[in-house]
C-alpha cells in the first residue's frame, strides 16, 4: 500500500505544470488578444481617417461644380491631391501607407462616370500592422498583423434624375394619352442634352421624337403607338428611384408675406412696379399691356400663377414655389424666365430651379410662350402635370429638365428641349462612408 502511495505521488506536479501552462496560455491570449484589439482599433480609426481626409480634399477641388467626366483634368488633379491628403492624415497617426493596394497597405481613389456626369468617387485605404507581443511568441512564432480598410465615397454636385431631359414618374399603363410621358401632335421634338424616362407608359403619335448621342429613351411598363416614331428605338428599363428627383422645400417663412387681397400685389394690376418675391395668395395680373416682372428670388404661392397672355420676364433668378394651385403662361405673350444659378448662393430660392410644385400638389404646370419667350430651369411636378406646349409660329427656347408625375410635350410647331446640366438643378456634393 505505501508502495503505490510513492508511485502516485509525482502525479500532482504533472498535473500542476499542465496547469500552469493552460493558465499562462490564457493570460496570453487575454494580455495579448487585447492588444490585437486595440491595434486593429487605432489601425481602423487611422484608416477611415485617412479616406475621409481623402474624399475632403478632393470635395475642396471639386467644389460644387458639375463634372462631365472622368477623364476631365480637375478630376484627376483632385484624386491625387485626396491620395496626398490620405497619406497625409494616415502619417499624423503614425502608420505610413503607399499609393496602390498590392501590399494591403495603401489608398487608391476610383472614378465612376455617370450617364454624361462624374456619379462618384471612392478613396480606398487598407491598412496592414503588425502587434508585439508579450506572451504568445512563447507558444506561436508567426506574427500577429492586423489589415483593416476603409471606404469613403464623395458624390460631387449632380443633376437631378440622372440627367435626363424628360421624367415621368407615373408608374400606370398607358390610358387615354395620359399616363406617363406623352408626344402628342405633328410636330418635330428634338431633346438635346439629356434622355427621356417613364417609369411606366411612353406615348408617342405622329410626331417624331429624337433624343441626341447623350441621351436615351428609356420606358418600364408600356409602349403605346408609333414605336418608330422615336429616335434612338426606346428600351425597357429600371424604375427611376425616388431620391434622384426629391428635394427639400425652400423656406417660405423668410420671405415677406403679400398675401391679404388688399394688397396691390394680389389678384391686382401690378403696374410698373416689379413684383417683389415673397409669399402670395395667387399672382394672376391683370395688364398692363406692356406685361409685369418679377424682381427675383422665392415665390411661394397658395393658389394659382396665371400670366395668361401677358409678357412676363424677371429681372434675376425666380424660384416659383406652389403650395397648392397650377402654373400658366397663354401662347400670346413673350415668356423669359430663368432659375437662379448657384454663384452667389439664392438663399432661399434654389439654384436650377424654376418652377416647383409642392410634393402633393397634383396641379399642372403648362408652359406655352411666343418665339421670343423663353424658359431656364428645372420644373418640377412629381405629384403634377407638366404640358408643354409649341403652336405654329410660335417656337420659344425651353432650356429645360421637365420631371412631372405626367409629361406632354407637342404641338403643332418644332418644340427643341435643350437640356444643360449647369443651368438646372443638382443635389449638392456628400461624403459618405462606404466601408
Amino acid at each position: 500500500m505505501n508502495k503505490k502511495h510513492n508511485f502516485e505521488r509525482g502525479q500532482a506536479l504533472v498535473l500542476l505544470v499542465f496547469a500552469m501552462v493552460v493558465l499562462i496560455g490564457f493570460v496570453a491570449l487575454a494580455i495579448d488578444g487585447g492588444m490585437v484589439y486595440s491595434d486593429r482599433r487605432r489601425a481602423q480609426n487611422a484608416a477611415d481617417a485617412a479616406a475621409l481626409a481623402g474624399a475632403g480634399k478632393i470635395a475642396s477641388i471639386l467644389g460644387d461644380e458639375l463634372f462631365d467626366s472622368c477623364s476631365d483634368s480637375t478630376v484627376g488633379s483632385a484624386q491625387s491631391a485626396g491620395i496626398v491628403a490620405a497619406k497625409t492624415s494616415a502619417d499624423s497617426n503614425d502608420f505610413i501607407i503607399e499609393t496602390g493596394l498590392s501590399n494591403k497597405n495603401g489608398v487608391t481613389t476610383t472614378c465612376v462616370n455617370g450617364n454624361g456626369y462624374v456619379d462618384h468617387i471612392d478613396v480606398h485605404v487598407m491598412i496592414t500592422n503588425q502587434t508585439q507581443t508579450a506572451l504568445v511568441h512563447f507558444v506561436y512564432n508567426g506574427p500577429l498583423k492586423n489589415t483593416v480598410e476603409a471606404i469613403t465615397r464623395l458624390r460631387p454636385y449632380q443633376p437631378f434624375a440622372l440627367g435626363n431631359a424628360i421624367v415621368a414618374l407615373n408608374e400606370d399603363d398607358c390610358k387615354a394619352h395620359k399616363n406617363g410621358a406623352i408626344f402628342y401632335g405633328n410636330s418635330t421634338i428634338d431633346v438635346k442634352g439629356g434622355g427621356v424616362h417613364s417609369n411606366g407608359c411612353l406615348d408617342g403619335q405622329d410626331n417624331p421624337v429624337s433624343v441626341d448621342v447623350i441621351g436615351s429613351i428609356n420606358y418600364v411598363s408600356d409602349l403605346m403607338n408609333k414605336f418608330d416614331v422615336f429616335t434612338p428605338k426606346p428600351t425597357i428599363t429600371n424604375t427611376l428611384p425616388v431620391e434622384t428627383y426629391m428635394i427639400d422645400p425652400p423656406d417660405c417663412t423668410v420671405v415677406d408675406n403679400y398675401g391679404h387681397p388688399s394688397n396691390k400685389y394680389d389678384h391686382k394690376k401690378p403696374g410698373a412696379d416689379p413684383i417683389p418675391p415673397g409669399n402670395y395668395t395667387a399672382i394672376i395680373p391683370t395688364g398692363p399691356d406692356e406685361g409685369f416682372k418679377l424682381e427675383g428670388g422665392l415665390y411661394c404661392l397658395d393658389g394659382d400663377f396665371n400670366a395668361g397672355n401677358y409678357n412676363l420676364s424677371s429681372l434675376s433668378g425666380v424660384t416659383i414655389y406652389l403650395k397648392s394651385g397650377s402654373f400658366k403662361t397663354g401662347g400670346n405673350g413673350a415668356v423669359e424666365l430663368s432659375a437662379p444659378e448657384k454663384t452667389p448662393p439664392p438663399d432661399p430660392a434654389i439654384p436650377g430651379v424654376l418652377i416647383y410644385l409642392k410634393n402633393d400638389n397634383p396641379g399642372t404646370v403648362t408652359l406655352i410662350g411666343t418665339s421670343a419667350s423663353s424658359f431656364t430651369g428645372t420644373i418640377l411636378a412629381i405629384s403634377g402635370n407638366i404640358v408643354l406646349n409649341g403652336t405654329e409660329g410660335l417656337n420659344p427656347t425651353y432650356h429645360t429638365q421637365l420631371i412631372g408625375y405626367n409629361v406632354e410635350v407637342g404641338g403643332t410647331a418644332e418644340v427643341d428641349i435643350v437640356y444643360d446640366k449647369g443651368d438646372n438643378g443638382g443635389f449638392e456634393p456628400n461624403l459618405e462612408m462606404a466601408r
